[in-house]
C-alpha cells in the first residue's frame, strides 16, 4: 500500500481499480515531473539564471522526527505563487497533511527544506551523474 493518502484518494476518485494503481502511479510521476519542468521554466530566476522554489518550515514534532514543510515557487508569467507540495510528494513519495497545505518529512531524510528542493531537483535530469544544482533554494 502506498503511504501517500492523498494520491490513493485521488485514485479512488477516478475510480482506479487497484490492479490499474501502479500504472496509475506511473503516469502521475510523469505528470508531476512534467509540472516539475515546467514550474521551473515558469519560476522566477535568481542572479545565476536558475529557478528559485521557496520552503517554509510550517511545524516539526516535539521529538524532531518529522517536520511540515510547504513548496512554493513565484510565476514570473502570470505574478501568483504557487504550491509544488502535491507535486513534490508524489515525485518524493512522501505523504500530506490532511488540508494538503505541507508534506511530511522524516527529517532524517531531509534535515531542511533545502535538502527538500534538492532532492526534487534530481527529478529534472536523469543519468548517472544527477546533479542537484539546478533549482535554488529559499527559506520564505
Amino acid at each position: 500500500m502506498m503511504r501517500n493518502k492523498t494520491f490513493v484518494d485521488m485514485a479512488k476518485l477516478f475510480k482506479v481499480e487497484l490492479k490499474h494503481l501502479r500504472k496509475f502511479h506511473i503516469d502521475q510521476l510523469e505528470r508531476c515531473r512534467e509540472l516539475l519542468i515546467d514550474a521551473t521554466k515558469a519560476a522566477a530566476k535568481s542572479e545565476n539564471g536558475k529557478p528559485v522554489f521557496y520552503t517554509s518550515l510550517k511545524r516539526a514534532t516535539r521529538s524532531g522526527r518529522t517536520q511540515a514543510i510547504s513548496i512554493h515557487y513565484f510565476n514570473d508569467v502570470s505574478g501568483e505563487m504557487h504550491s509544488l507540495n502535491y507535486v513534490a510528494s508524489i515525485l518524493l513519495n512522501l505523504r500530506l497533511d490532511e488540508q494538503e497545505r505541507y508534506v511530511i518529512v522524516r527529517a532524517s531524510d531531509f534535515r531542511n527544506g533545502k535538502s527538500l528542493i534538492w532532492a526534487l531537483s534530481k527529478w529534472l535530469a536523469f543519468g548517472k551523474r544527477q546533479r542537484t544544482d539546478h533549482i535554488v533554494p529559499k527559506e520564505l
